[in-house]
């Protein structure tokens, strides 16, 4: 359960997709608008396979150091080139960033959390984005933005979860102490790792078991029911 560092704290921070909103979800539902917009001769499960297949190459090739485009741009033109549809590349990214921007909504019981912490603590968002404009379109499409005081997209500081130093950066953001700061993410590797490493104290929203010792809620309605109403 929580603990007094997390009552007592100043500021509570949270990752984005995943735990305020579904990205999973939404990005499915883009992905199918982008494929009966453009490349509805290809079957849809084809289609959605090869979109993941272009997600996961855009991750090594980012790892590896090529940061010249960001996810969307990267995994559009891949389809586009895959399918022989260059020549759309263009409007086939607007396509998919105005369908999973549509898409873009909270997850069941957010803002009655926001608007339940924001009574004590100031609120922000750290988010592992590659498309910064495009991922705080989506933070203001789930109506959040207006409890949040602070938002660190990763690809703007350049550092990327479970990299501590983009936690320091959304605590300077507040004129915080890590110390004073609560993080809440779904994953043990990325979110948890991190907000530990950085001095933080994190909160785990989901099912899987992790390596570090944190509060574990199944959702974020679990999580405010254990704050109280």
């Amino acid at each position: 359960m929580l603990t007094e560092h997390h009552h007592s704290a100043t500021a509570w921070l949270f990752d984005f997709d995943g735990t305020l909103t579904d990205y999973d979800t939404a990005d499915r539902a883009a992905v199918e608008t982008l494929r009966l917009r453009y490349f509805a001769d290809v079957p849809a499960d084809e289609f959605h396979a090869a979109s993941v297949t272009a997600r996961t190459a855009f991750y090594r090739t980012w790892a590896a150091g090529d940061v010249s485009r960001g996810l969307d741009q990267s995994r559009v033109a891949a389809l586009c080139n895959r399918y022989d549809r260059a020549n759309r590349t263009d409007q086939a990214v607007d396509t998919y960033r105005a369908a999973l921007l549509a898409e873009t909504r909270p997850v069941r019981g957010a803002e009655a959390l926001f608007a339940h912490l924001a009574l004590s603590y100031r609120l922000g968002i750290v988010t592992n984005a590659y498309d910064a404009a495009a991922q705080r379109a989506r933070i203001v499409a789930t109506g959040l933005d207006r409890w949040v005081e602070v938002v660190v997209v990763a690809v703007e500081v350049g550092y990327f979860k479970p990299d501590p130093r983009i936690m320091v950066a959304a605590a300077e953001g507040f004129g915080v102490s890590p110390a004073e700061c609560v993080y809440v993410g779904d994953s043990h590797e990325f979110d948890v790792a991190a907000a530990d490493a950085a001095g933080m104290h994190p909160i785990y929203i989901g099912s899987e078991n992790g390596p570090l010792d944190a509060p574990c809620f199944a959702d974020v309605q679990e999580l405010h029911q254990c704050l109280g109403t």
